[in-house]
């Protein structure tokens, strides 16, 4: 008899002793190493240096809510939920990780049942959600569909609140292999993987250093790692500069060890520090104002009675 990944992680899982503590960690790693692995976009692909820089960054904040939640008494926490989630992020079973209705969606469960005070989302009863303004107390109220009206509560997602009514979020431009395009508005570059050559869209490819690599709207040969480590400069494929170097033509450094300050690469760029453009930063933060920002910027919930 076959087993998969799956049914063999769930019987480990279900051999375990019942004593065993949750381990937010484990958990939390799992599921972001899980959805890294579950992430086949060309876009991945073609920016990993970036893309694990943004889940690293994710984890002690992910880490930080889970805990919130186990703490919190208006949150219900479902034991057999948690292990069938961990178990399924472990397999990598990439399936049951985006079910809406898998167990990953119901490890925490509100208690707090409608026109009731809620500090976020989660603490809402199934249905609900909390509408609060910013860092302030909210209400649980039912989740408002397209044509609701959604002054006092918030739309269901692929929705947005228009003028005090839920309206449907555009349907993003989908780009295909082989359809007709224009050079002038390309066919979503590295977010589709494609490009308009000869007025179809066809694949982009991804280059590495030193490989010849284009750039622009109608860019073909993509510089794996250009938002961090490497550049096209000249048509070719470039490891960005070190510290002490001065940065490169297009004003940039090597973002995993510093940023571009005054032309050349410095041991700086960390949030907090100032920044004129996004190569003032380095990776793991974003220049807001003047003032590099960390990814993981996200204030913690407000204390409601």
């Amino acid at each position: 008899m076959k087993v998969s990944r799956l049914s063999l992680a769930l019987l480990l899982c279900a051999s375990c002793p019942s004593e065993q503590p949750v381990d937010a960690r484990a958990f939390i790693e799992a599921m972001l190493a899980a959805s890294t692995a579950c992430e086949d976009s060309f876009l991945a692909r073609a920016e990993p240096t970036f893309l694990e820089a943004q889940v690293q960054a994710q984890v002690e904040v992910s880490i930080a809510s889970f805990e919130r939640n186990l703490a919190n008494a208006q949150v219900e926490f479902s034991r057999p939920a948690y292990n069938a989630c961990l178990a399924a992020a472990q397999a990598e079973d990439c399936a049951t990780l985006r079910s809406e209705t898998g167990p990953c969606g119901s490890v925490f469960r509100g208690r707090v049942d409608v026109d009731q005070t809620c500090a976020e989302g989660v603490e809402c009863a199934p249905g609900l959600s909390c509408f609060q303004e910013r860092d302030q107390c909210g209400v649980c109220r039912p989740i408002a569909v397209v044509g609701d009206t959604c002054a006092d509560r918030t739309c269901e997602s692929g929705a947005y609140c228009d003028e005090g009514t839920c309206a449907a979020e555009p349907t993003p431009t989908q780009f295909h292999e082989g359809d007709a395009c224009v050079p002038a508005s390309g066919c979503g570059g590295v977010l589709s993987g494609l490009a308009c050559v000869d007025q179809r869209c066809a694949p982009m490819e991804l280059v590495g250093e030193g490989d010849a690599c284009d750039i622009g709207i109608g860019a073909v040969r993509y510089c794996v790692d250009s938002s961090s480590t490497r550049s096209c400069e000249g048509d070719v494929c470039l490891q960005r500069p070190g510290l002490g170097s001065a940065c490169s033509a297009a004003g940039a450094c090597d973002a995993t060890t510093g940023a571009c300050v005054d032309g050349q690469c410095l041991d700086e760029g960390q949030p907090g520090d100032t920044c004129a453009s996004s190569f003032g930063c380095r990776l793991g933060a974003r220049c807001s104002s003047g003032t590099c920002s960390s990814f993981t910027n996200v204030a913690a919930p407000p204390t409601c009675e």
